[in-house]
């Protein structure tokens, strides 16, 4: 059964702020991380995740999931909620940041971030933007140059994004770079992911709550949009989605995720056009690379950036997350934002 709720009403029961973490964002009295934010990652397993560098002190996290190819959320380039919706160029107009910095936007090694000085491994060259209304999309790809005049080479290791929803109760992390206040080390945090994901009409699943409860989750960790949170896929490390939207309510944050596994085509159709290549990163093929020859050739139904039957005032589960429609819930925002 589709369990929904109408945004109005939603408004008025939980009293909810949404808070975007973006760089200096202000965070509300909730649980957060004080000290050690998470594990140091000495071993530089997540060197994919970086972190986008530009102007004075502005940044927000990335992932590569190619060489040359970032993929994190739409409002760190300047886009925000007022201007949605928005898709591609449209919202490249948009961006404020991306426009006064666009010909000095870099991105910077994730494992030295503000310690010793930026170390600049690639320039971003061009981005794709998708951004819709507060449970719809979030999301941004772009294309990098890794040997710009100013890039020092540094070994980085792209991650594949997610082709399936994991299943209610996965095993997740969460990876990180750039808290002032945590030496901008990058980090990583395990999750749980114990709710179901959701989306709106004509969006489905496009997200996932996470509660920063300092038992099935650690206390949040703010000023790091875009950061990955990664789950296992066929024995590898793929990506599922990405902080930087949340709700503060009593002493908790919830982040809400931005899901990645319905986005696949627009990504893959992106890439072939900045570079001309055909495949992507793939963490269940034997060759490490997977070609789509159209829509059905992707595990998780495709979804584009504004369908016409899009209704943004009511929230539903999505039909493709397995053990989401029987799951009970114990936490008391988590029931009114899905009742039947």
């Amino acid at each position: 059964m589709v369990r929904i709720l109408k945004l109005q009403y939603l408004l008025i029961i939980i009293f909810f702020f949404t808070f975007i973490n973006e760089t200096n964002s202000r965070p509300p009295p909730v649980l957060k991380c004080n000290g050690d934010c998470g594990v140091i990652d000495e071993s530089s397993k997540y060197s994919a995740v970086a972190r986008l560098c530009y102007g004075w002190g502005n940044g927000s996290d990335v992932t590569f999931i190619e060489d040359d190819i970032i993929i994190t959320q739409a409002h760190i380039f300047g886009n925000i909620n007022r201007i949605a919706p928005c898709c591609g160029g449209d919202c490249a107009k948009k961006a404020e940041d991306w426009k006064k910095f666009k010909k000095n936007m870099f991105v910077c090694d994730g494992a030295d971030y503000g310690r010793k000085g930026e170390t600049i491994i690639g320039k971003v060259i061009d981005i794709e933007l998708r951004m819709t209304e507060i449970f719809g999309y979030d999301i941004a790809i772009a294309h990098i140059d890794r040997n710009c005049p100013q890039c020092v080479d540094i070994d980085i290791k792209p991650l594949p994004l997610a082709n399936n929803f994991p299943k209610l109760g996965a095993d997740a992390v969460h990876v990180h770079v750039g808290d002032p206040r945590d030496k901008n080390i990058r980090r990583y945090s395990p999750h749980k992911l114990i709710y179901p994901i959701i989306g709106a009409p004509g969006l489905e699943c496009t997200m996932q709550y996470v509660k920063h409860d300092g038992i099935d989750n650690p206390p949040m960790v703010f000023n790091v949009s875009g950061s990955p949170v990664m789950i296992d896929e066929c024995g590898n490390t793929a990506v599922h989605g990405f902080h930087g939207r949340g709700e503060g309510d009593d002493d908790f944050m919830y982040e809400r995720l931005q899901l990645v596994q319905a986005q696949k085509e627009w990504v893959y159709k992106q890439i072939k056009a900045w570079t001309g290549r055909d495949k992507l990163l793939d963490a269940c093929s034997d060759s490490g690379y997977r070609t789509f020859t159209d829509s059905a050739s992707f595990d998780a139904k495709q979804a584009s950036c504004i369908p016409e039957n899009s209704d943004e005032e009511l929230l539903v589960r999505c039909s493709e997350h397995e053990g989401a429609d029987s799951f009970q819930f114990n936490d008391r925002i988590i029931k009114e934002l899905l009742q039947e």
